[in-house]
């Protein structure tokens, strides 16, 4: 899952389902990757989310956002830091996350290989 809701409201870890949909959260920009794509998959199990309490350019002013405000933010999991917040889930919800290498047409180099593998083993 690439996306959580994380906040440091404990009412909002005790509500893990879809009615924390309803509460406004700070997000990224609309062209955010981790946005669109939870976006996308609200839209396909048919739910929406509130309208955002604000949208922020950067992962940082996200959290940095939340935590003045004491309201979740929206990140991708990887950027999630601070053992002081919880990422609660949606109920039912399930965000896969997916990678492409685009390699020439020689295939790729060792140094390549080698990073395709640490990659495997860091995503799997």
């Amino acid at each position: 899952m690439p996306a959580a809701v994380r906040s440091a409201n404990a009412r909002v870890e005790s509500h893990c389902s879809r009615e924390g949909l309803r509460m406004p959260m700070i997000v990224r920009d609309p062209a955010s990757d981790a946005r669109w794509t939870v976006e996308a998959e609200l839209r396909r199990c048919g739910l929406t989310a509130a309208p955002p309490s604000a949208e922020v350019a950067t992962p940082e002013a996200a959290d940095r956002e939340a935590m003045e405000r004491s309201v979740p933010v929206l990140l991708s999991r990887p950027v999630l830091h601070g053992p002081h917040l919880g990422t609660p889930p949606i109920d039912g919800l399930v965000i896969p996350r997916s990678f492409v290498l685009v390699l020439p047409a020689a295939g790729p180099s060792n140094d390549v290989k080698a990073l395709m593998g640490r990659m495997h083993v860091a995503l799997i």
